[in-house]
């Protein structure tokens, strides 16, 4: 089949048979006809075949696709089987296997250069990438470009996992036709779940796993706290909060939105699978992981070589596919020498790794998540901003003033007032929050 491609030949049942006749193979017809006429198995095939003919030069690949061929005639199996054979010799090649030609002379069209000059100078932006939702990423960074490695580093209980959830359901909110995987090593996919369902519905996430207190609600007009559901669950507050459920369930399913929740996934294991998964679907657009402290676990030694690998690897995988990966990453104990907990790109956890591989580096910083630094400083109460530690291809932006409500991120304008805590928290009949 490989040959028969690389010629550019008809692929089907016949030519197969006596491409195997002329090089004195014997497989059996029925296998033969199994993959030639069976669409699904058909499309796989071509899949297949495509690949290979990048790896057709290489002299040990050929050896093992003899080796499928000639075990095949003493003992025949399905052509699931034969494709899975196909798919881990291709596997086990990828990294050796470039799609280009690496070496080749600098030599740029003038009228291509000058066109996309003048667009831009136009405002007619052609290089942007993914739209997010958020300005700052949108406008001053251009987008997620693919090709890019970015890294949110934050500490625990900050926010990371919300903002990763936030730009895989927003950013598909807004390219619809793009594939999003995401690692999450830390919740269960049910938990990614409800998350991307409440970014997408504006409901909490805990009024989704428990329905019954977003119904509990102060009554400006009694004066009294009132449980809508109890009283009629045919009440307009209730009949709103499931329509949203329902209308942000149908959009998160027509997401091509994958969350992967195995447990105990290292980096090498994570990188096989986005290779495999990429193989499969033939598209990848936006990679999450959450978080690299997890899969590169260790002692602080190993914790370093992983870290290393990991990050170089994920920056191939980003060029590679062409697309954006963004990796999670956790701040070391040497951030509680700060007495404000400010992001530091220099403290992160296990290695400097970010700092060589990543193209966009920014820390989360929430003062409300430590206790001894609101007691110090009370007039940080509901701060939460963004750092940009390192933008690569552009000019950095300034820390970026945001929003955050507990499990969505939204810019706002730079003012003086500060937010603040509150205890219990209800909800009036119009929606607004009653202290």
């Amino acid at each position: 089949m490989v040959e028969l491609y690389k010629k550019d030949d008809e692929i089907n049942s016949d030519s197969v048979t006596l491409w195997l006749e002329q090089h004195g193979r014997c497989v059996d017809v029925n296998i033969i006809r199994k993959l030639a006429n069976q669409s699904y198995t058909a499309i796989k095939v071509v899949k297949q075949a495509k690949m290979l003919k990048e790896l057709y030069i290489r002299r040990s690949i050929l050896e093992k696709l003899h080796t499928i061929i000639d075990e095949q005639e003493t003992s025949p199996t399905s052509s699931d089987v034969i494709i899975e054979r196909i798919n881990n010799t291709a596997m086990d090649s990828n990294d050796l296997v470039s799609t280009s030609v690496g070496d080749t002379k600098c030599c740029s069209d003038v009228n291509e250069i000058m066109a996309d000059i003048n667009s831009k100078l136009q405002e007619k932006v052609s290089d942007m990438g993914l739209k997010t939702g958020i300005p700052v990423i949108d406008n001053q960074l251009r987008g997620l470009l693919a090709g890019k490695l970015w890294t949110v580093v934050a500490d625990s209980q900050v926010g990371k996992s919300a903002l990763a959830i936030q730009l895989a359901t927003q950013t598909q909110l807004h390219n619809p036709n793009i594939f999003v995987e995401y690692y999450s090593l830390e919740m269960t996919k049910r938990e990614v779940e409800i998350r991307a369902i409440a970014d997408i519905s504006g409901i909490e996430p805990k009024f989704i796993t428990d329905p019954r207190q977003y119904f509990v609600r102060f009554d400006k007009q009694s004066g009294t706290i009132r449980d809508f559901y109890e009283e009629n669950k045919n009440h307009k507050i209730v009949i709103e909060y499931k329509q949203k459920i329902k209308d942000a369930v149908e959009k998160l399913n027509k997401f091509n939105f994958y969350i992967d929740d195995t447990p105990d996934l290292d980096m090498e294991s994570i990188i096989a699978r986005i290779k495999k998964n990429n193989l499969k679907r033939g598209k990848t657009d936006l990679i999450i992981i959450d978080h690299m402290g997890i899969s590169c676990s260790g002692t602080p030694s190993e914790v370093v070589g992983k870290m290393d690998d990991g990050y170089n690897k994920l920056k191939q995988i980003a060029k590679k596919l062409n697309c954006t990966v963004i990796a999670l990453h956790q701040f070391s104990n040497e951030l509680k020498n700060d007495p404000l907990r400010k992001p530091n790109i220099f403290s992160l956890r296990g290695s400097s790794a970010p700092r060589h591989y990543c193209d966009v580096i920014c820390g989360i910083w929430r003062p409300d998540v430590y206790r001894d630094v609101i007691d110090t400083h009370p007039e940080l109460k509901g701060h939460c901003d963004i750092d940009w530690q390192k933008v690569r291809y552009t000019a950095k932006p300034p820390v970026t003033l945001m929003d955050y409500n507990g499990y969505k991120f939204t810019e706002k304008e730079p003012v003086d007032i500060k937010g603040s805590i509150t205890g219990n928290t209800y909800l009036n009949v119009d929606g607004s929050v009653f202290e």
